[in-house]
C-alpha cells in the first residue's frame, strides 16, 4: 500500500514533469522510461511500470492513487469487457483509455 509520503513524493514529481512541453506537446508526462502499454499484453502479462502518460491533472491523480506510479509491480489478470490490474496487491478494474496510459516492462 503506498504511503502518504511517497504519494507526495510521486505528486511532485509529475507535478514538475507536466508543467513543461515535451514530446508529447502540452500533455502531462512522466518520462521514466520506455516500454509498452499496458493494453497491448494480454491476460497473464506480469510487470513493472516504467511510463505514465496522461493528457490532464485529473487523469494523472487518478492513476498515482491506484498506485500506478513508475516502480510498482503490476500484473493483468483480465482484458475484456474491462482491463482487471493487480498493482501492488490491489485490483483495479480501467477502461482501455487509461490502460493505453500505462507503459510497462516484463519483469
Amino acid at each position: 500500500m503506498l504511503g502518504s509520503r511517497q504519494i507526495k513524493k510521486w505528486w511532485n514529481k509529475f507535478s514538475r514533469a507536466g508543467a513543461d512541453s515535451g514530446p508529447e506537446g502540452n500533455k502531462f508526462v512522466f518520462t521514466g522510461g520506455g516500454g509498452t502499454r499496458l493494453a497491448d499484453y494480454s491476460t497473464g502479462f506480469k510487470g513493472e511500470i516504467t511510463d505514465i502518460r496522461v493528457d490532464s491533472a485529473h487523469r494523472r491523480r487518478q492513476l498515482m492513487l491506484l498506485g500506478a506510479l513508475p516502480g510498482n509491480r503490476v500484473s493483468l489478470e483480465q482484458s475484456s469487457p474491462a482491463y482487471v490490474v493487480n498493482i501492488e496487491d490491489m485490483r483495479f478494474a480501467l477502461d482501455r483509455e487509461l490502460a493505453s496510459r500505462i507503459y510497462v516492462q516484463p519483469g
